[in-house]
């Protein structure tokens, strides 16, 4: 790799350059500096895996964990380290998925979202699969570099689940296909949770726990519905029993304890 005029490596400044550009224009688009903002279209395509909004506050500790990481790579010490080398382009490409995700998402085109959406989410698990297979890692190592890409990644698990009800919603999709979409997400979390729990090459937890915080956020969110039963604002409206939502809510209620096994397991 070669090296600026600084004497630092060129991927280590595109590491923090493109964390910034990414912090940048998602809190940018709170603001609604691109449209609407995700609030907002939030309460319009409300779905029923739509978490309670506590559940987004996730958001934080993701940009302050993967912030030590782009300070910590530039360090002489960090910078050729061996999870830097191996993560850079994968992180570098979901920061640029991120970045075009908000701004498809904040302009209501939801194919394109979901688009990149999946790309932060292959970017992220091949870079940790990628990052699984090296054969040691310290546990300084493994908490200041490695992982801050399992909180963002488990969380991408849930979000990818939420934005294929959006955009089901978005074309405005039956109440069958809605339910359906739902169960089908809730075994894609699970097996995507299984996955980095028995057969990835190291177990990892903290994708499992960050599951488990996404599907209690949905579990709160369905207690009283009041988003999902708001006609006024709601896009694709359906009157949904409450026999089905509380079927829903049991079973994300279900599906989180089970990931807090796994995370057991996994630890």
């Amino acid at each position: 790799m070669g090296k600026d005029a600084n004497g630092g490596c060129l991927l280590n400044v595109l590491n923090l350059a493109a964390y910034l550009v990414n912090l940048g224009i998602t809190y940018g688009s709170l603001t609604g500096a691109f449209g609407p903002t995700n609030s907002n279209l939030s309460a319009k395509y409300h779905t029923l895996l739509t978490p309670s909004g506590f559940a987004f506050s996730i958001w934080g500790p993701i940009f302050i964990w993967e912030g030590v990481f782009a300070v910590a790579q530039m360090f002489p010490s960090y910078r050729a380290n061996p999870i830097v080398t191996t993560i850079t382009p994968w992180w570098i490409g979901a920061c640029v998925f991120q970045c075009a995700w908000t701004l498809f998402f904040a302009q209501e085109v939801m194919i394109g979202a979901m688009a990149c959406m999946l790309g932060i989410f292959i970017c992220l698990m091949v870079g940790i699969l990628r990052l699984d297979f090296l054969e040691k890692i310290s546990t300084c190592d493994y908490w200041l570099l490695r992982a801050p890409f399992s909180l963002h990644c488990g969380w991408i698990v849930a979000a990818t689940s939420l934005n294929i009800g959006v955009v089901a919603d978005f074309y405005k999709a039956g109440p069958d296909v809605m339910l359906a979409l739902a169960m089908v997400c809730f075994a894609g979390i699970a097996a995507v949770v299984t996955v980095f729990t028995f057969a990835s090459p190291k177990a990892d937890p903290i994708i499992a726990l960050v599951a488990c915080w996404a599907l209690l956020g949905m579990v709160a969110e369905l207690a009283d519905a009041e988003k999902l039963k708001d006609e006024a604002t709601r896009w694709n409206f359906f009157a949904w029993p409450d026999y089905v939502i509380n079927a829903v809510r049991i079973c994300a209620f279900i599906l989180s304890l089970l990931c807090i096994v796994a995370a057991t397991t996994a630890t």
